[in-house]
């Protein structure tokens, strides 16, 4: 009986680790043009999808204009206010930092 509970805790942990290797932090920062110059742009709504409409991954950018999702590895279309900005393709690393991009342009 210890026997299969120590498997299972092992298998248990050993999931929860490979879990955590298939997730990606994606984080970036929008701007906003104005004719006084650049600045970060506050609520922007950014989506990660696969897809027109098949969105995996969502956020708004805080004061900063930063935003930072949460997904796994593969290619997607970064989304900045309903308008499609950047092809990504998101590696099986940790953390993955995007350009800065225009939220308004």
């Amino acid at each position: 009986m210890k026997r299969i509970f120590w498997m299972g805790a092992a298998a248990l942990g050993l999931w929860l680790l490979a879990g955590d290797a298939w997730s990606a932090q994606v984080r970036g920062r929008v701007d906003f043009y104005g004719p006084s110059g650049v600045f970060p742009m506050v609520n922007a709504n950014v989506a990660l999808c696969t897809a027109p409409g098949a969105c995996v991954a969502q956020g708004v950018t805080g004061a900063d204009g930063m935003y930072y999702l949460t997904t796994a590895p593969g290619n997607y279309q970064l989304v900045i206010n309903g308008m499609t900005k950047q092809q990504l393709q998101v590696p099986d690393v940790p953390l993955f930092d995007v350009a800065p991009l225009p939220g308004n342009r």
